[in-house]
């Protein structure tokens, strides 16, 4: 079912976890009232809130718990940066800014080795085919002027699909082991990635996963009928100075994908808001609102685009002009969309809430029963024979996804 973190096999495509701490949440759940009074007072919630996914304003949470929600949602460093830089003084000697600053530091040390790592070798191992970098590893002095301000977990890269199995080649003549076990039990129509890691890999040897299309997803989304155009993603893309196969897209590009990226996990993290707000703010003078709202018509993706984007202008007063966000929406909104648009923009997280666009962009009763199908019943035609039972176990969590986003979107 939908791209949730839900199994052993589905975690194979998606980011790494963040840094973990040892939390003694225990110690601090046994706090009395007025002393978790004391220990979660005077921190200001509307400079929290946008880093850390709080719920009702009237629930208490202790610094442990904020901390834990901030490593999850992969902004603690982000909002390290920010309680650096606007938040009293008393309160940079709390327990929260202490361990949001320790954890920066360690991510910061970690992310230079990982980055280090990744270009002495991809680069010599692939040379001759080239390497758009995606995600966090090409917001790195960029977007992220600052290496520490974000967790890097797998490295992301796209490549040509002529270009697979060559570079798969020079991959595994350099020590890296490819994990295959995922190809066969998904529609590869929709899975266009494949992860491989060292043999033996040391706990900072990035991870790769390779992509050869921008769509990467276990959902049926063929049958919503994107229609990006990689030669053009291709062409506008922009080489590294420092080395020649190794590029960026141009920032268009960025922007929509990063938007997509956000909609495509349902809003799960607050980092990739951040990703996109960021993005956006670092090339506003480079790019046009007009190519962007372009190149989504074109790319068949305007729908789907429109709720990161006004999510983001909303949560994070991202730059976006009212023409763009005009122009992206849909003329007719369905009621769960403007259901879940609501529980977003309250900040929640309605859970497969992209299911209701995916739902939406299905013209007429049979397109969105036969949508609705493959969901819950892929095609096994191609599949290993252990790919009914996978199949089966990610139809009853899906099954229990999908009332839970009805009651999310139908509770007052």
């Amino acid at each position: 079912m939908p791209d949730q973190k839900e199994s052993p096999d589905e975690r194979k495509v998606e980011n790494s976890p963040p840094l973990q701490f040892q939390i003694d949440i225990e110690e601090s759940s046994r706090l009395g009232s007025t002393e978790m009074e004391k220990h979660t007072g005077g921190w200001d919630w509307v400079l929290l809130r946008p880093f850390v996914h709080l719920g009702k304003l009237e629930t208490r949470y202790s610094e442990a718990e904020i901390f834990q929600k901030a490593i999850a949602e992969g902004t603690a460093y982000l909002l390290y940066q920010r309680l650096k830089e606007g938040a009293d003084p008393e309160l940079q000697l709390r327990w929260l800014f202490i361990q949001l600053q320790r954890g920066y530091y360690l991510n910061l040390a970690q992310n230079i080795i990982r980055i280090e790592q990744f270009f002495e070798d991809y680069p010599t191992i692939t040379k001759g085919f080239q390497t758009i970098l995606l995600k966090g590893i090409s917001l790195f002095g960029t977007v992220y002027q600052d290496p520490g301000l974000r967790h890097l977990g797998d490295i992301d890269l796209l490549i040509r699909k002529e270009d697979y199995p060559e570079v798969r080649k020079s991959l595994e003549s350099a020590d890296y082991v490819f994990d295959d076990d995922l190809q066969m039990l998904v529609d590869p129509r929709n899975l266009n990635s494949i992860m491989c890691h060292k043999k033996s890999p040391g706990s900072l040897q990035p991870i790769l996963h390779l992509h050869w299309h921008l769509i990467n997803t276990t959902l049926p989304f063929h049958l919503c009928n994107p229609l990006i155009d990689l030669d053009a993603i291709w062409k506008q893309s922009e080489a590294l100075p420092s080395h020649a196969n190794m590029r960026v897209m141009s920032p268009t590009h960025q922007i929509i994908y990063y938007a997509f990226h956000h909609f495509k996990h349902s809003f799960d993290r607050l980092i990739r808001l951040h990703d996109l707000d960021l993005t956006i703010r670092y090339y506003e003078s480079s790019f046009h609102w007009s190519e962007v709202l372009d190149e989504a018509r074109r790319f068949n993706l305007t729908r789907t685009l429109y709720y990161p984007l006004q999510v983001a202008r909303q949560m994070l007063s991202t730059p976006i002009p009212d023409s763009i966000i005009e122009g992206l929406r849909p003329r007719k909104l369905t009621f769960l969309e403007r259901r879940m648009l609501q529980c977003l923009l309250r900040g929640g997280k309605p859970i497969y809430g992209h299911l209701t666009v995916y739902l939406a962009l299905q013209k007429g009763p049979h397109n969105k029963l036969r949508f609705l199908y493959r969901c819950f019943f892929p095609s096994l035609a191609g599949r290993r024979r252990d790919a009914f039972w996978h199949l089966a176990k990610r139809t009853g969590r899906g099954l229990k996804g999908i009332v839970r986003l009805l009651v999310s979107l139908l509770r007052r």
